[in-house]
């Protein structure tokens, strides 16, 4: 398969899984973990959980985007996805199993979701960034095309997330299964994709190994 429809597929799950995650986890804090309820939110009663778990997240987010130059030149991007779908995996793992009585393990998750999406979100984006190559004209139909798939893909989701009666119905294991599987399961795909694509890796020179983008974009 040709590397434009290969590495959207693998951009556009690793775009659900951020934006299936950001989405999904405050409904999770209400109705999994019982952190607030739904009176106190339209009060604008918000505990400071609420807040403070999906800081916790974007935080370590922003560390994984500063420590993935230096992974990229010792492990290679390849590792570095291989390291985020198995972080994924673990929380998400724990989002399954987790009680609300241990409500402050939440905070680890959110440290773990961070770091992995840090990890596949950037990579994908290296990964559409090589696909255009050298060729400047054709990057914004590239980028213009991979994001009207992130927005569709993610819209379609969340809107059949959003009307289904047991969301409706608040039903609090629908709810801890949609967020787990919703943003899991892309995730996982699109680091399936790159793990089985010949990618270009880098030495801790900066130097070029591997199976260039060149030869496999058509």
């Amino acid at each position: 398969m040709p590397a434009f429809y290969l590495f959207g597929l693998s951009y556009m799950g690793f775009r659900l899984y951020v934006n299936l995650f950001g989405t999904l986890m405050p409904f999770y804090l209400i109705f999994v973990m019982k952190l607030a309820s739904l009176e106190d939110i339209s009060n604008n009663n918000i505990p400071f959980e609420m807040a403070s778990i999906p800081l916790v997240a974007y935080l370590f987010s922003t560390i994984g985007s500063v420590v993935l130059p230096f992974l990229y030149s010792t492990i290679g991007r390849k590792s570095v996805v291989v390291v985020g779908m198995v972080v994924t995996i673990g929380y998400s793992v724990l989002l399954f199993i987790h009680k609300e009585e241990f409500d402050w393990l939440m905070y680890i998750v959110a440290a773990l979701a961070g770091l992995s999406q840090s990890f596949v979100l950037c990579t994908g984006i290296n990964m559409i960034s090589e696909v255009i190559g050298t060729r400047s004209k054709r990057g914004a139909f590239v980028f213009g095309c991979y994001s009207f798939m992130d927005k569709m893909g993610s819209g379609i989701a969340i809107f059949l997330i959003s009307n289904s009666p047991q969301f409706a119905e608040n039903n609090c294991q629908f709810v801890r299964l949609v967020t787990v599987a919703g943003p899991g399961v892309p995730c996982i795909i699109g680091c399936l994709i790159i793990i089985f694509s010949h990618i270009k890796e880098y030495n801790q020179k900066g130097q070029g190994k591997g199976t260039s983008m060149d030869s496999i974009r058509s």
